[in-house]
């Protein structure tokens, strides 16, 4: 079986192809423009641990050799949104998948769309979904979980740093950021010691960094990559994760909690009790404040928690689990 996936968003592909060929020996390549990646975590040409198959497309030579090589593959894996230049692999292709991965469909207009599921229908694609609360939102979608990267199951040497850790992108309308430095300016005042590290990405970052640029207990870093990541991680006593879409359960929050890290967000919990992870809900400002006090001072309720969480996520985002799924779905297709 020869699989080509195309795009690369989240770093999802990166390690779909990976599980792929170590767990499965299936011939995975993974295709991406040659353009600057800004996503922080994301892997490249150029950063490629796991040694994946890279085919990088810039001129228009190297596009007609992906089209030649496409033709060879028995499935296409497309990432994200329909973009114009995939139309011909597209038609020509009999076998192909399209997999969304949230803000592909959730950022889009409901006119946009409409013209994304009728130019999916046109080209008979199945669809895959990352993220399980948008799966009704596509008719005969697919929800595939998220992988997490083998990296974040390794057991650190680590040493708690009486720290929260806030990784998500400075951006008050997709992640809520608010919400957290409303609870950070009640814990500050009760609590003299603990700490808040903080990543310098996304586009409300300027209006955060003047408006504490005076408080010394917030630590502010750079992007980081997936093994300093994982460090942060492992050092911190509590992930704070997004505040915005309650029914989402990102990356980031899913790479903590394999770190046996307790997660704290706001969330709406969905009905299947598969998809209930155990996070610490919250409500409001006021409650992450006081219920970040509680675990700070719990330890042993912290490291309960993180062990609930860790067995979760190795049980529903495992990368050789994830993988197995995605092959029962190319065996159905074949």
């Amino acid at each position: 079986m020869k699989i080509i996936h195309i795009g690369n968003i989240a770093n999802v592909s990166y390690l779909l192809c990976h599980g792929l060929t170590t767990e499965y020996n299936i011939d995975t390549m993974l295709a991406v423009k040659d353009e600057p990646i800004n996503f922080p975590f994301i892997y490249s040409k150029n950063n490629n641990p796991y040694q994946v198959n890279f085919f990088v497309f810039k001129t228009q030579r190297d596009y007609f050799n992906l089209l030649s090589e496409a033709l060879t593959a028995d499935i296409l894996q497309f990432h994200g949104r329909i973009k114009a230049k995939q139309l011909p692999l597209e038609l020509l292709h009999p076998r192909k998948i399209r997999h969304f991965h949230g803000s592909d469909i959730r950022n889009q207009s409901w006119r946009k769309n409409i013209l994304l599921k009728t130019g999916s229908s046109i080209v008979r694609e199945k669809v895959l979904i990352s993220t399980f609360d948008l799966v009704n939102s596509w008719n005969d979608a697919q929800y595939l979980p998220n992988p997490v990267d083998p990296i974040f199951f390794k057991a650190f040497s680590s040493q708690d740093d009486y720290s929260i850790f806030l990784p998500a992108r400075f951006e008050n309308q997709t992640k809520g950021i608010q919400f957290a430095f409303e609870a950070w300016d009640r814990i500050k005042r009760l609590n003299k010691e603990v700490k808040l590290k903080v990543i310098c990405w996304g586009e409300d970052l300027e209006y955060y960094r003047v408006k504490y640029k005076n408080d010394e207990r917030i630590k502010w870093m750079q992007t980081l990559n997936q093994s300093k990541m994982a460090i942060e991680m492992a050092n911190s006593s509590i992930i704070w994760g997004q505040f915005k879409i309650m029914s989402l359960v990102g990356l980031i929050e899913l790479e903590a909690m394999a770190l046996a890290k307790v997660v704290m967000m706001k969330f709406d919990e969905p009905k299947i009790a598969e998809y209930r992870p155990p996070i610490c809900n919250v409500n409001t400002p006021e409650d992450l404040a006081q219920k970040t006090l509680q675990l700070l001072g719990d330890e042993g309720h912290r490291n309960r928690i993180g062990q609930q969480a860790q067995e979760w996520v190795k049980k529903n985002h495992s990368l050789k689990n994830v993988t197995r799924k995605l092959v029962d779905i190319y065996n159905n297709l074949i």
